[in-house]
């Protein structure tokens, strides 16, 4: 059995340890919203100069991700005319292979 005296010590180490990360928790939200609410006011006091520039460089991404979407839109129909190519030339491979007597191994 454990002594009395060791049971206390060890129940004030797990009170200690739970206090100090309480307070690490704490500070780092604290940290993490005074982070916040400064990028909020900096944010808040820009020229119009500097909007109007992150205006015009979310328009340019905005239009280079459509067009990734109509690129990868142009492939997807490529890549599906292809199968559609494969299938045909598998099919005329297979009747070959048929009216010969050839084993065509898949």
């Amino acid at each position: 059995m454990t002594n009395p005296a060791s049971r206390r010590a060890a129940m004030a180490r797990t009170a200690t340890r739970t206090a100090t990360r309480t307070a690490t928790r704490t500070a780092t939200r604290t940290a993490a919203l005074a982070a916040l609410g400064a990028a909020l006011l900096a944010g808040g006091c820009m020229s119009p100069n500097a909007l109007a520039d992150v205006q015009g460089q979310l328009n340019q991404a905005a239009d280079a991700v459509n067009d990734i979407r109509v690129n990868m839109s142009m492939m997807q129909e490529t890549i599906d005319s292809l199968k559609i190519v494969v299938a045909r030339q598998d099919t005329t491979i297979s009747r070959l292979a048929n009216a010969t007597g050839v084993q065509v191994v898949k």
